[in-house]
C-alpha cells in the first residue's frame, strides 16, 4: 500500500506538469497498392479496426509503386507517393505505421492491443483545421495551439486526402479510404519553430482537381519531429475539439475527503444552489457526471471507476470548483 501511495504521490506531480497536455491521434499512414493481392487480403480488417475509434484514430493510405508501379493511383501523383515513402524506408505492401514508429506488415497490419497503447498516450500540441470555400477558391487554415515549447526539427505537413474512393481495383477492391491526393506544405514539410507556449496558425488555399470527388475532399495537417520521426500530433476539420488532459484551475475553496476514495467522498461544501459535477480521467475523458449536487456535504459515489487519479469539476451558477482524487 506504502508502494502505492508513492506512485501515486509521483504521478500528482508528473500530472501537475502535464497539466495542459492534450489527447494525441494515432495517425495510422498505410502504404498499399491497388494491383497488390496480399494488400487485398489485408486491408479490409484494418478498416475495420479503425472503424471502431472515429474519435482517436486518423488514417491516411499512400500508393507506392510496390510491387506493382501501374496503380493508377500511383499513376496520379508519383512523386508525393514515393516522397513518404522513401522517407519510412517501405520497401513492401501493405504496411502501416503508427505515429511515426516502426513499419508494421504483418497479418494483422495492426492489433486492437497496438492502437490501444496509442490511444492512451498524451501531447503538449493540439491541432485543429478548419476549411472553407468550394471550386478553385478553397482554404484549410491551421491552428496549432502548443503548451509548452517542443524541441527538435519540427516539420508541419498538410495534405488532401479523399475520404472514400470507389472503383473496383485490379486485386478486387472497391472502397479505398483517406487516399492521399496532394500535398499544401512540401512534401518534406515545412518547418516550423515551437519555442514556447501559444498559437501558430496557417492557411493554405487549393482548388478542385479532376479526378476528385470535391466532397470527398479534406485536409489532414500534422506536426512530425523529422529526426525522430515521431508525430507529435494530427487534425482534421472532422475532429472534436480537443480538451486539456487537466484544467489548469487550482482547487479553489474545495476540499473532499477522503482522498484516497474506494465507493464514496464527501465535498466539503454548502451549495446553495444546484451544481454540476463532472470526473474526468487522467486521459481528458469524462467518466462521471451528476447533475444535482445541493445542500451541505454531499456525499459522490464512485461505483463502477477503475482504480486510478482523477480530476473533480464542479460548476455552480459562475462559480467553477476543482479537486482530485486517488482510487486505490
Amino acid at each position: 500500500m506504502l508502494r502505492f501511495l508513492r506512485s501515486m504521490i509521483f504521478l500528482f506531480g508528473c500530472l501537475v506538469v502535464k497539466g495542459q497536455e492534450v489527447p494525441r491521434y494515432v495517425l495510422i499512414e498505410h502504404f498499399t497498392n491497388t494491383w497488390c493481392p496480399i494488400c487485398a487480403s489485408r486491408n479490409p480488417s484494418l478498416f475495420s479496426l479503425i472503424q471502431q475509434y472515429p474519435k482517436n484514430v486518423h488514417h491516411v493510405s499512400f500508393h507506392p509503386p510496390i510491387p506493382y508501379s501501374g496503380c493508377p493511383l500511383y499513376q496520379f501523383n508519383k512523386t508525393d507517393n514515393q516522397e513518404r515513402t522513401g522517407f519510412y524506408g517501405v520497401i513492401g505492401t501493405p504496411t502501416v505505421i503508427l505515429n511515426g514508429g516502426n513499419l508494421m506488415g504483418g497479418s494483422p497490419l495492426v492489433t486492437k492491443d497496438q492502437i490501444t497503447k496509442e490511444i492512451a498516450r498524451t501531447s503538449p500540441l493540439s491541432v485543429l483545421v478548419a476549411e472553407s470555400g468550394q471550386g478553385n477558391n478553397r482554404s484549410a487554415t491551421i491552428k496549432l495551439k502548443a503548451s509548452a515549447s517542443i524541441a527538435g526539427d519540427l516539420r508541419l505537413i498538410v495534405l488532401l486526402a479523399e475520404r472514400n474512393l470507389r472503383f473496383t481495383a485490379s486485386n478486387g477492391e472497391l472502397d479505398h479510404y483517406n487516399v492521399m491526393r496532394k500535398y499544401l506544405t512540401p512534401a518534406g514539410g515545412q518547418k516550423i519553430s515551437i519555442t514556447q507556449a501559444g498559437e501558430q496558425n496557417f492557411t493554405f488555399n487549393f482548388k478542385d482537381t479532376a479526378g476528385w470527388k470535391p466532397e470527398e475532399i479534406y485536409a489532414l495537417a500534422l506536426v512530425q519531429n523529422y529526426t525522430n520521426k515521431e508525430i507529435i500530433n494530427s487534425g482534421t476539420r472532422f475532429d472534436q475539439a480537443t480538451t486539456p488532459v487537466l484544467s489548469t484551475h487550482q482547487v479553489t475553496g474545495i476540499k473532499i475527503y477522503p482522498t484516497l476514495v474506494d465507493q464514496a467522498f464527501y465535498i466539503d461544501y454548502f451549495f446553495q444552489n444546484p451544481a454540476r459535477l463532472e470526473i474526468y480521467n487522467t486521459r481528458g475523458q469524462l467518466v462521471l457526471q451528476k447533475q444535482q449536487i445541493y445542500g451541505r456535504n454531499p456525499e459522490i459515489t464512485i461505483e463502477g471507476l477503475t482504480p486510478g487519479v482523477y480530476l473533480i469539476k464542479l460548476v455552480e451558477k459562475d462559480k467553477i470548483f476543482n479537486a482530485r482524487f486517488i482510487k486505490p
